[in-house]
């Protein structure tokens, strides 16, 4: 039998005990803390890259463009027996970082900081528009991705033919679709329309044809006329200089297109045909050169025949007329009918008045005599013609009126 002196055992031993602290210490590590934190997700956001910094006990998360951060609602995943304060499933605004304190079975406690960062804005792109081609002062919306989700930030230009551009007005509807209107002063022609979002450009543009308005109605001059008469009409969008127009008289089955003659602010001037039958008529204007015609509206002209009784105006007008005044109507074709009895009718706002007129053969003068009890206001002028016995022969509206003060 063999003896060893201890001391010869020394060095063995030393080697297993290292061997055993580095096992142990191996070991150590690849054994989490009881008290940390494993995962995070949430149930209303994607998470879509995630940091752990262990040294800082620091996490940061990265969501889609646009999560909406002060609502998140996170899924908190620990070691076991571990308990988190603020829980699991409680939402949390994320806008700021937000402290979980977690602790372990033996009440060791370890705090995480969680922060969460959206990833960066993507680049705008326009998929479509609404219309390929439209008016100007219309409006038009853009479609695409990635717009946002505050108007201030978006920006939409238009380059015309000329390469000159135009800011134009524009509501973000949401992050796919931006309204914009088109500035009624936009030249006609192609535009290419690009968006910007917080100065991103858009990888893309969109394309539309601008033309010019159709011709609107403002007013219509005259309302009662007879047939040869000259019509005078105004209206938005109408450039005589640059465009050519005419005037559509309808009504039922009939209608007559009438050239323009002569310009006026804003309108210009037509003749009515003299062989267009009496009746009312809807009137609309025509641009020719562009071939759009104003929508429907309440306008209408009464037409009347030129062989019939009517009046042209009143002679010597003045801009206004005491109660009980004469006042002298410039009258033509009243020998036509065989008239007994002129009655004038005073239309006002609040007062009308049936007035029996004076006929001057000599010189077509019909007298009317305002009512001496006549309140202030304007009135505007229709005669009624009748016979001997009291019946009706003719009547008709003017375009006359008077104001009684």
């Amino acid at each position: 039998m063999t003896f060893r002196s201890p001391n010869s055992l020394r060095p063995a031993m030393g080697v297993c005990l290292a061997g055993l602290f580095i096992w142990q210490c191996h070991n150590r590590e690849l054994v989490p803390a009881t008290n940390t934190l494993l995962a995070i997700s949430f149930e209303n956001a994607n998470v879509l890259t995630t940091t752990p910094d262990e040294t800082t006990n620091t996490w940061t998360l990265t969501v889609p463009y646009l999560t909406n951060l002060k609502i998140l609602k996170p899924t908190i995943t620990l070691t076991p027996g571990a308990s988190v304060v603020p829980r699991s499933g409680e939402i949390q605004d994320f806008t700021k970082i937000v402290l979980y304190t977690i602790t372990d079975s033996n009440g060791q406690k370890r705090v995480y900081q969680i922060r969460v960062q959206p990833e960066g804005q993507p680049v705008p792109q326009l998929t479509g528009r609404s219309a390929d081609s439209l008016e100007a002062g219309q409006t038009l919306r853009l479609m695409g991705h990635s717009f946002g989700s505050f108007g201030p930030d978006v920006r939409v230009i238009a380059t015309g033919p000329d390469n000159l551009t135009t800011a134009l007005v524009s509501s973000l509807l949401d992050s796919t679709q931006v309204q914009i209107d088109l500035p009624i002063s936009l030249t006609p022609g192609r535009y290419r329309l690009s968006l910007t979002v917080r100065n991103l450009p858009s990888s893309t543009s969109e394309w539309v044809e601008v033309q010019y308005p159709a011709p609107q109605f403002t007013q219509l001059t005259q309302h009662n006329l007879r047939a040869g008469d000259t019509l005078q009409v105004a209206g938005l969008y109408v450039k005589p200089e640059a465009y050519r127009y005419a005037v559509l008289v309808s009504k039922g089955g009939q209608q007559q297109l009438l050239e323009a003659v002569k310009p006026i602010v804003n309108g210009f001037s037509v003749r009515l045909g003299a062989d267009l039958p009496a009746g009312r008529y809807r009137v609309q204007l025509l641009n020719r050169s562009t071939n759009k015609i104003s929508r429907d509206t309440t306008l209408a002209l009464q037409v009347y025949e030129r062989a019939k009784p009517f009046l042209t105006g009143i002679e010597a007008a003045k801009p206004t007329y005491k109660p009980g005044e004469s006042v002298r109507l410039i009258a033509t074709q009243f020998e036509a009918l065989p008239t007994r009895f002129y009655q004038l009718q005073l239309t006002g706002g609040v007062r009308s008045y049936t007035v029996n007129g004076i006929y001057e053969a000599s010189s077509q003068r019909l007298i009317l005599t305002l009512p001496t009890t006549a309140t202030k206001g304007t009135y505007s002028l229709g005669v009624r013609l009748l016979d001997t016995t009291g019946q009706l022969l003719y009547s008709f509206d003017t375009d006359q009126s008077i104001t009684i003060l």
